[in-house]
């Protein structure tokens, strides 16, 4: 989207980040996405047939068995072998575009060591929005392509957004768990906003940002004009499947065990490294990266579908490190313990309690969000007392980037702000 020349940054003050020569990684656990795939796709094929084997009726529907038992084991193992085929030729390609020219950095407002807030409001005269993104990845995903960028589309839709980016978790000066995150970064950052703006800033949350920003809300009060949320977690108890299973095992393994391990992987490596929470993410998903490369795999590369593609799986590889204290809160304060949902969670001296959250307030849930399921987002809804929900059938990342997101997320929350 092109910014009107007299609103342009002053090209003095535009940064850019740095372009990789080669492109980061794979999708990673690799290893595990294809053995994953290879073992569901066996299970299908052993069910297959009319004298296939009935180790999975008790998990499929009527439909599912009678359909399974039409199908020739053969031409199952064929397609099979084909949809691995064509996920590694999708990865290949993606391995081999080019490597895409980021967006322009706005202008930094405020910065207090590596965290910044980076200014995308076209009107400088409307009140600021404070978003803030998620600690686990990269807050560029929020302005992906100079054609794709959610907070470019919230500017020319009339709000104004300022992003708060959390910079490297291991400079100096970076807050070092989730309390420090709110009182001395959010907190702060906030004031600063406060201070130029002629109206009170509004706060919009995406991920585990919406989490700190209802805790940031709470504290604040009527000091907040409005709060979005955008698929963010609060209620653990409500997750299901893989998730469900690896929170109780984590229960079972006790929270002191995982405080020494997650505080060994700081020592040793001055944060929590990414590839834990991705390990993480495909034992939620395993299937994911086998379906979306094999369908890369047969777009024209050239087509914008496959650029976008391209520029959201670099994203994703492109993974951040974590404060181990940050990382600790995350993993067992709200994963394990639940405490943003027992009331156990504090801040500011307080328990973070969402019925303090005074100001008309928007949660938007995924329909199909595996990451944040909208159980575990919703919970939140009756606890605000001003508080509207939205469910799109949208994913966690469709929500920011997918083919609708401008319309039906950046453009209703640029109204409702």
């Amino acid at each position: 989207m092109k910014w009107p020349a007299e609103c342009r940054p002053n090209p003095a003050s535009i940064s850019r980040k740095p372009i990789p020569d080669v492109r980061p990684g794979c999708p990673d656990p690799l290893i595990y996405y294809l053995h994953a795939a290879a073992l569901a796709h066996h299970q299908v094929i052993a069910a297959a047939g009319p004298e296939g084997g009935t180790h999975l009726d008790g998990h499929l529907t009527a439909e599912a068995r009678a359909h399974l038992r039409d199908l020739c084991p053969w031409d199952m193992v064929e397609a099979s072998c084909a949809r691995l085929k064509a996920a590694l030729s999708g990865i290949d390609k993606w391995q081999a575009a080019p490597v895409r020219r980021p967006a322009p950095t706005p202008p930094v407002l405020w910065q207090s060591g590596p965290v910044r807030l980076l200014d995308y409001g076209l009107d400088t005269d409307k009140p600021p929005v404070l978003v803030i993104p998620s600690l686990i990845n990269k807050p560029y995903i929020l302005d992906l392509m100079e054609d794709a960028s959610f907070l470019r589309r919230m500017a020319a839709s009339g709000a104004r957004p300022v992003l708060l980016d959390w910079g490297n978790a291991t400079a100096p000066g970076a807050p070092q768990s989730i309390t420090a995150c709110l009182e001395d970064v959010l907190l702060p950052a906030f004031e600063h906003l406060a201070s130029i703006s002629s109206g009170r800033p509004g706060l919009l949350g995406y991920c585990m940002g919406g989490t700190l920003g209802a805790g940031l809300a709470a504290h604040l009060g009527d000091r907040v004009a409005r709060l979005a949320l955008i698929g963010a977690p609060w209620d653990f108890s409500k997750l299901g499947g893989a998730a469900k299973a690896y929170r109780a095992h984590a229960a079972e393994l006790g929270p002191e065990r995982l405080r020494q391990g997650l505080r060994g992987a700081g020592h040793a490596f001055g944060a929590v490294p990414a590839n834990l929470f991705q390990h993480l993410f495909a034992a939620i998903s395993p299937m994911q990266v086998v379906q979306k490369f094999s369908a890369f795999d047969a777009l024209d590369p050239t087509s914008a579908k496959a650029r976008k593609f391209v520029a959201v799986e670099d994203w994703l590889a492109d993974a951040t490190a974590v404060a181990a204290g940050c990382a600790e809160t995350i993993l067992i304060d709200w994963y394990v313990e639940n405490q943003c949902a027992t009331g156990h969670w504090r801040a500011f001296d307080a328990p973070v309690d969402p019925a303090r959250i005074t100001c008309p307030t928007l949660i938007i849930t995924g329909q199909r969000d595996h990451i944040v399921p909208t159980a575990v987002a919703t919970s939140l809804v009756p606890l605000i007392p001003n508080c509207q929900h939205v469910q799109l059938n949208m994913g966690h990342v469709g929500m920011i980037v997918g083919t609708s997101a401008h319309a039906l997320v950046a453009d209703r929350i640029s109204a409702f702000f």
